[in-house]
């Protein structure tokens, strides 16, 4: 039995010839780098994804403590005080539409 060094060695490959560059779709290969509208497009969708903008909306002023804490306390209450609004109408609902109250 002969040994081949590496160099010589033919590799053996079950599944038959490798097709890699005939695919088609997303893996053919295109000339150049993609157009500038596809490349804002994409810039713009990371941007919006990971909250970039939003993070330098909410860091454009400063902020007291005490104004972050008081604006805490006023949408509590709101949502304390929508969600009474939301109880009394459905009891209203449940008086109109019952024949025991």
């Amino acid at each position: 039995m002969r040994k081949f060094d590496n160099k010589n060695r033919r590799q053996f490959d079950k599944r038959g010839p490798r097709k890699d560059f005939k695919r088609k779709g997303r893996f053919q290969k295109k000339d150049g780098p993609p157009p500038f509208d596809v490349l804002l497009r994409r810039y713009k969708k990371y941007i919006e994804v990971n909250g970039i903008i939003a993070e330098c909306k909410k860091r454009e002023h400063y902020v007291k403590p005490s104004e972050i804490r008081q604006r805490k306390i006023n949408s509590a209450k709101r949502k304390v005080l929508k969600q009474q609004r939301m109880e009394a109408a459905h009891m209203e609902a449940r008086k109109r539409n019952s024949n025991y109250w």
